[in-house]
């Protein structure tokens, strides 16, 4: 593919279901077609109903849309074996979600804790090898820790520091187990971009492997600032 990435196409059987945040355009979307294409059970979590195939609604925007997620997903399915954290956004300027959070922050960070902690009972449920991923990004090295400031109060529209915050929304999600997904985005093909979650996701040498950051389909040690997040 000319960037030196892949992932092993492996057949995973029709009973491994797998759930792709915001996996109906860009990385998302090649995530949930290979992993469909190798035999899974794939559901694509997302706002737009009309460019999915499997759909369930999510608007990572909102705490309400996110536990209704769940609960529909519960609902529906007695299993889960992968889930890939992937919906992110970053904003133009300051903006607040409906539950008064500052929209990076909720939509990158707080939905995605909130989803992997809620759906991993089914997960612990469901088999001896399940994986969470979550998506972060380079930009973590541009992010700071300071819960006095989290939420951007001190800014208005006009000198909102972006990508200061952007930076946050990632950093805050080394705590957890991550990828390095969104940079190559700005660079590559949705493919290329997408290549080391989804190795993350399916290699079975990965099996049992847990709290590891990955770059470029390789393990590797985030900024510092990482661990105080």
């Amino acid at each position: 593919m000319g960037c030196g990435l892949s992932f092993p196409k492996v057949p995973l059987s029709r009973d491994k279901v797998v759930v792709v945040t915001g996996g109906n355009t860009g990385i998302g979307y090649e995530n949930a077609k290979w992993l469909a294409m190798m035999g899974a059970h794939v559901i694509i979590a997302c706002r737009s109903e009309e460019r999915a195939l499997k759909f369930m609604k999510l608007d990572c925007a909102s705490l309400k849309s996110t536990e209704d997620f769940i609960s529909e997903f519960k609902a529906k399915e007695s299993r889960l074996h992968l889930l890939i954290l992937n919906a992110g956004i970053s904003t133009y300027g300051l903006e607040y979600t409906e539950d008064n959070f500052e929209s990076m922050f909720h939509v990158n960070y707080l939905s995605q804790v909130l989803l992997s902690i809620k759906l991993l009972p089914t997960m612990m449920r469901s088999g001896d090898d399940c994986r969470v991923i979550f998506i972060s990004s380079y930009a973590h090295n541009w992010g700071e820790v300071d819960v006095e400031t989290i939420q951007a109060r001190q800014f208005t529209t006009e000198n909102f520091d972006k990508m200061k915050y952007y930076g946050n929304s990632k950093l805050f999600q080394i705590e957890v187990p991550t990828l390095d997904g969104h940079l190559p985005r700005l660079y590559w093909s949705p493919y290329k971009g997408s290549t080391t979650q989804t190795n993350a996701a399916i290699n079975p040498k990965y099996k049992g492997v847990r709290d590891v950051y990955f770059a470029s389909c390789k393990p590797k040690t985030p900024n510092s600032k990482a661990r105080y997040a």
